[in-house]
This record gives C-alpha cells, structure tokens and sequence, in this order.
C-alpha cells in the first residue's frame, strides 16, 4: 500500500512537470522573435534591414526607401515620426576628405533652402561594411522644433546610397536613442567599393605614357636601322676593288694672299 502510494505521487507529479513543459513550450512557439526585416532593391545591388516594426515605403517623397516609426510624437500642434530615408544613385564618388565637403556643402544647400538654422555639426569619415562612409551630423529647426539628422553616404563600384536619419532632438540626444536607427543605417550593402580619387586620370596617364615610350622607342629603332644601312651602302661603294687617287694641292701661304679690306686683321 506504501509503495502504491509512493508511485502516485511520483506520478501525479511528472503528469503535471509535463504538462508545466508542454505549456510553456507551447507560449514560447506562439510568441514570434521580432526581428529587422531585409529589404532589397535590385536595380541598385542594394540592401538594408529595416527597423523592426517601422513602415517601409518605396519610391515615395523622392526617396528610394522611405522607413516610418510608427510611433508619433505631437509638439505645437505638429505631429512628428522619426524616419529612415534612402537615396539610391548610380553615379558612384571617392570616399575621402574631397567628398566629404562636398557632402557638405550638398546637404547645406538641399536643406539649408526648406528648413531654419540648418548647420552641420560634425563629419568626419568612418570604417563602414568592409570599407569607408562619410558620417555626417545636423542640426535644424522645423515649426520652433528642435531637430536632429544622422546622413551616411556610402559607394559601391557601380552605385551609391545616402541614407538620412531625422528625429526631434530630444530622441535623438536620448540614451540609446540612435541604437536602431543606427543598426539599421549600418547594415546597409552595396556590390563593389567605392573608387580611387584620379583613378581614371591615372589609368589615362599609363596609357599615354605607354604609347609615348613605345614612339620613342620605335624611333630609336628605325634610326638605328637607317645608321646601319647607311654604313653598308659607304663599305660598298669603298670596297678592296674600287681604286682612287688621291690629287695633292700645293700649299697656299699667307703671303700669297691679295690684299684685301681685311688683310691686316686676319695678319
């Protein structure tokens, strides 16, 4: 009776561990991991994963990508959203301190014409993918609101992508405030790298180069040739069998000379 008892329990007692497990188990499968979702764009060799839960919009505002929060801040009366945007271009450019003030000076102008007190903050050059992007950090006022930007340009070897962070100021500045924007700005990929500065002036250089050497070259030659052949038409016409005499003329002395205008200068 003791041991049926005992066996009961015990297995009453991996009845309910079971069913305890199979629950559990059951909740964790029917909860989905969220996760940032990749989004491609074929005609450009591009692409990103957008922030988890953001809305992904194409071709829209003149943007090749546009990724909306959701979430919507309201401030005088103005609703804001932080946002993504990505502009795709097939004209690819250097990653270097030339290109970055002109990304400069391009933002200036783009911006510096729709919004108030636009300026740049800082930008400097960063380790991006497996090589270079420009970072670059603004600041602007829209409606009497405080905004901040994040831009990251980026080449590949046949297209490149400038990719555009807005958000009000106080998100932006917050802790951790730019972690998903930044995930996700930084998983972008383009095919190839970015080219050299000069590369095709350089390219064009050795090329000309390579022809003007192969001229001078060919020239030396031909003269070379020429020299050769005239030695060998003078050894024929003065070979063993050709005689000649040679006609000694009498010596002419200075006293001999008639005078003339110059005598006594060249006596």
């Amino acid at each position: 009776m003791k041991n049926l008892l005992c066996l009961l329990v015990r297995g009453t007692f991996l009845i309910f561990y079971g069913l305890s497990m199979f629950k559990s188990k059951l909740a964790f499968a029917q909860t989905p991991a969220v996760e940032s979702s990749s989004i491609a764009v074929a005609d450009y060799d591009f692409s990103i994963n957008a922030p988890a839960g953001w809305k992904v919009q194409r071709n829209y505002r003149g943007k090749t990508l546009v990724f909306d929060d959701p979430l919507i801040s309201t401030r005088h009366g103005v609703d804001y959203s932080r946002n993504i945007t990505v502009a795709l271009s097939s004209q690819v450019k250097p990653i270097d301190v030339m290109e970055l003030e002109n990304l400069n000076r391009k933002l200036d102008r783009e911006f510096g014409e729709t919004v108030s007190d636009f300026q740049i903050i800082e930008s400097k050059i960063i380790e991006y993918q497996d090589d270079n992007a420009i970072l670059v950090f603004t600041s602007f006022t829209q409606g009497n609101v405080a905004m901040r930007q994040m831009h990251i340009f980026t080449s590949g070897d046949r297209n490149s992508a400038l990719l555009t962070y807005t958000d009000l100021q106080e998100s932006f500045e917050a802790v951790g405030g730019l972690d998903k924007a930044w995930a996700s700005m930084m998983s972008a990929e383009l095919s190839g790298s970015a080219p050299h500065r000069f590369e095709g002036l350089l390219y064009t250089s050795s090329g000309l180069a390579f022809f003007v050497g192969a001229a001078f070259l060919s020239k030396v030659l031909r003269r070379r040739k020429w020299k050769a052949d005239l030695v060998e038409e003078e050894d024929l016409m003065f070979d063993d069998d050709d005689s000649y005499e040679a006609v000694k003329r009498p010596r002419v002395r200075s006293r001999d000379l008639p005078e003339t205008h110059y005598a006594e200068q060249l006596a």
